[in-house]
């Protein structure tokens, strides 16, 4: 019962993160941790990505993962501490819309 407990609540805390990956294809740990808490948003950054078709598909796939689930990719102000220029986002904030 005890372990049971753990687990719902272990689903209830990440039900409420926003978490980031570690490059630009989740390993076999991260995609079994994304379908088995299913966290409210994946934050991508640089490492993340490398074009934009496999930025697209990166969100697709982990939008068909865990539906509903926000894809972010973090803004930079133009000529900001790193020095590079924002460029499009590869995904837009939140679920996916019916146009």
């Amino acid at each position: 019962m005890n372990e049971e407990l753990e687990a719902t609540a272990a689903a209830a805390l990440a039900s409420r993160l926003v978490v980031g990956l570690a490059g630009p294809e989740p390993t076999t740990a991260e995609w079994a941790w994304l379908a088995r808490y299913r966290p409210a948003g994946v934050i991508l950054f640089g490492r993340n990505v490398t074009g934009p078709a496999q930025a697209q598909s990166l969100c697709a796939r982990l939008r068909a993962l865990v539906p509903g689930l926000e894809v972010m990719e973090p803004r930079r102000r133009p000529g900001g501490a790193d020095g590079r220029r924002r460029r499009s986002p590869a995904c837009r904030l939140g679920p996916r819309r019916a146009r």
